[in-house]
């Protein structure tokens, strides 16, 4: 008799092979406007754009083809607090060496920077 309940159960994914296309074609476009923002002129507005994008792309991903969104909410408040730490901690790092004159990305000059960034210059020098 227990064997009967299951036989009634569907394990299947929850959504049909044309939704998963439909899902496909949806971060296809969203795929092209960020590679044609990255491209545009938005000067300040390029960041923030790219990440409304992307993060509109990892919501659907997350959702949809990892069913997420199909799973108990347990499952989905432990994600997102993992998510939002990690995102804390990455913010948080890039406040911090926002401004930092060793950057290497920046360019240090012996005269603009400090006692850190000369130490720096020597030895990228000897390298």
């Amino acid at each position: 008799m227990a064997s009967d309940a299951h036989a009634t159960e569907t394990h299947g994914p929850p959504l049909n092979p044309r939704q998963y296309l439909v899902i496909g074609l949806i971060l296809t476009v969203i795929t092209v406007v960020e590679l044609w923002v990255s491209y545009s002129s938005l000067g300040s507005l390029l960041v923030p754009t790219l990440l409304i994008l992307s993060t509109v792309k990892f919501i659907i991903v997350v959702a949809l083809f990892m069913h997420l969104k199909f799973e108990s909410r347990l499952f989905t408040w432990m994600f997102l607090v993992g998510l939002l730490l990690a995102s804390a901690i990455l913010i948080s790092l890039v406040a911090l060496f926002w401004n930092d004159p060793s950057d290497a990305l920046g360019g240090v000059t012996g005269e603009s920077s400090g006692h850190a960034g000369r130490l720096l210059l020597d030895q990228v020098r000897v390298l």
